[in-house]
């Protein structure tokens, strides 16, 4: 199939074009002329700037749109990370009667959440959900799927996030200011998220006509406390953790996990445990391994 993809040169969108394209796909990757040195070059990708990306739905049948492109607002104005989630990509795919739409969401915007931290991100990925809402309303035929992920980590990911910095100091041996700890996330390693889409896109004869949230987890949660602690005797580190030494933010999310029974119902299960997906971002990014 014509798969679109938006924010192929980002971490999630590398590792998702790279196993589409194993699955014999070709891949039209939307991307930024600022990204232009970060796209991955392989012969079955066709890397589109913005501009042009109405002329390829008029010339390609485009079968399923992945909308990944994101922007967490930490270094620019919200009217930049607004820009990143375009509706017009939507409006196109219906136009062309796309197969399928999966917007990528993440648990930071779930309802019973009102997370401050990030929150042009937050907002963004909210209004896009309910222009999404209005503009499919009438349309009987079209299949939307809200790809809402929990915890994503694994190798090479952006410095600033959670995971990559808590791992690159206890590899360095520093000590760590933490909070308590005691807030639950669920940790999903990549190659399981990637492995969720490709289950979804195979199974598109199931998805409902409409709008669908999927949530994409292990379907456990850990709290932060455990998650650093294992992390540091897996790397067998001598960091201190001084948990308590931070207050939680306002807002804090203190509990979220996933409900992956659809995605079970599909055939998909998470594969990599916490231990395994740590291994992995040790023997990748920093070149260790502790066997």
């Amino acid at each position: 199939m014509n798969i679109l993809v938006t924010g192929g040169s980002g971490f999630l969108g590398k590792h998702l074009v790279t196993a589409l394209i194993k699955d014999g796909h070709r891949i039209i990757a939307l991307h930024r002329r600022l990204n232009s040195s970060k796209l991955l070059a392989n012969p079955c990708v066709f890397w589109v700037e913005f501009d042009y990306l109405k002329l390829e739905f008029e010339n390609l049948e485009i079968d399923i749109v992945l909308h990944l492109a994101t922007n967490y607002g930490k270094n620019e104005n919200t009217s930049a990370v607004l820009e990143t989630n375009l509706i017009k990509i939507l409006e196109l795919a219906i136009r062309h009667k796309c197969k399928l739409f999966i917007n990528t969401d993440s648990y930071f915007t779930k309802r019973l959440f009102q997370y401050k931290h990030l929150h042009s991100y937050v907002d963004s990925k909210v209004d896009f959900l309910k222009w999404s809402s209005l503009l499919i309303q009438n349309e009987s035929h079209f299949k939307y799927v809200n790809f809402r992920i929990e915890h994503i980590y694994g190798p090479n990911d952006n410095e600033d996030k959670f995971v990559p910095t808590i791992m690159k100091k206890l590899v360095n041996e520093e000590n760590i200011d933490l909070t308590k700890g005691e807030q639950l996330r669920d940790f999903i390693f990549v190659n399981d998220v990637i492995n969720a889409y490709r289950f979804l896109i195979k199974s598109i004869t199931q998805i409902p006509f409409g709008i669908s949230e999927v949530e994409v987890g292990t379907g456990v949660s850990t709290s932060i406390n455990n998650f650093v602690t294992q992390a540091k005797n897996i790397i067998n580190s001598k960091s201190t953790l001084n948990f308590g030494a931070l207050e939680y933010r306002n807002g804090e999310i203190m509990n979220s996990v996933a409900n992956i029974s659809f995605l079970i119902s599909c055939g998909w299960k998470p594969e990599y445990t916490l231990s395994m997906g740590l291994e992995l971002i040790l023997i990748e990014e920093f070149g260790l391994n502790r066997k």
